[in-house]
């Protein structure tokens, strides 16, 4: 028969040289050209599909004999499932190595140093937590402010205790939104703005930046809560084009950040009559226009007929004034 001299699961370098019970070592000597046994599976082995080979003695090396197979690692759980960088998680594992330390805390490949104690970092290291006899362990953190947890999407959390035994589960980044109460408005007027997705409790400064301009002016702050929500308002510059459309950008001092768009209507005129007679007056009125401003100009059928004194603009960018048409 052949003797089996190393079982690898997957790299060449992992192998193994005793089975589940611990009672038959590698080699192992089949009868005849087939047989069974079984095998503990590396600690040190990845996660997921592995490609087991088997090695024998009567064939070269590498061994074309191989199977695959999923590994799992320790279970894991967290909670929430869903969070923003800064935000605390707790995760409860089971199946380590009893009464080992954990070794590592990574989170989408950023580790983990300290953990948390309601929301805030200590000072404590996560290598401080200790499965207990039964393997079991918990533990709270803030996961990392890096730019890693401020892309939105599946983030693997991967546990190792000092016995090489790891579990892994993932936690979801939520995309970062922004949003207006108002997307067309004039100059001068309030803006509410909310916002989730962002660092947990940092501040947020909102940003305008004109049509055509390079240059952001700061219009509000805000702070982010617990979960990385947050609210505030603003009100649009009167250096704002009209019309336009403009961006408003919300940035966390963390550095993630996202903007939306605002706009502010083009100026009109209407009329309170639809018809007058020559030398009678009708009302005009006026509407988005900047504010604070004299009229300079009414013409009616190329003709001027602008009023003396000129009406001017109130502060919402509005006039009215009476105007008489002209004897042609």
């Amino acid at each position: 028969g052949d003797t089996i001299t190393k079982v690898s699961f997957g790299a060449a370098t992992n192998t193994v040289t005793a089975d589940v019970a611990g009672n038959t070592t590698v080699p192992k000597t089949l009868t005849g050209t087939s047989g069974s046994f079984y095998v503990k599976v590396p600690v040190a082995t990845p996660l997921g599909s592995q490609k087991v080979s088997v090695t024998g003695t009567n064939e070269g090396s590498p061994t074309i004999r191989y199977t695959t197979v999923e590994v799992t690692g320790a279970p894991v759980t967290v909670t929430p499932s869903t969070g923003v960088d800064g935000q605390e998680v707790t995760i409860s594992g089971s199946g380590f190595t009893a009464g080992s330390a954990i070794s590592t805390i990574t989170v989408g490949g950023v580790g983990v140093t300290y953990l948390s104690s309601g929301g805030l970092a200590t000072s404590n290291a996560v290598t401080g937590v200790t499965a207990d006899n039964s393997g079991n362990l918990t533990a709270s953190f803030l996961l990392p402010n890096d730019a890693v947890l401020r892309t939105a999407g599946d983030h693997k959390i991967i546990v190792t205790d000092a016995g090489s035994r790891t579990g892994e589960v993932m936690v979801t980044v939520p995309g970062r939104t922004l949003t207006l109460d108002k997307a067309e408005s004039k100059r001068g007027s309030t803006v509410n703005a909310e916002g989730t997705g962002y660092k947990a409790k940092a501040s947020i400064t909102i940003a305008y930046t004109n049509s055509g301009s390079n240059t952001a002016v700061t219009v509000g702050t805000a702070t982010a809560d617990a979960l990385g929500n947050w609210s505030g308002s603003f009100v649009v510059p009167s250096t704002a084009s009209i019309p336009s459309t403009n961006t408003v950008t919300a940035t966390a001092a963390s550095g993630s950040d996202e903007t939306t768009t605002h706009k502010l209507p083009g100026a009109s005129v209407s009329s309170d009559l639809a018809s007058q007679s020559t030398g009678e007056s009708f009302t005009l009125s006026g509407d988005s226009f900047p504010s604070y401003v004299s009229v300079t100009t009414i013409t009616v059928g190329g003709i001027d007929a602008k009023p003396s004194p000129a009406p001017a603009t109130d502060g919402d960018g509005n006039f009215a004034a009476s105007v008489m048409l002209s004897l042609i």
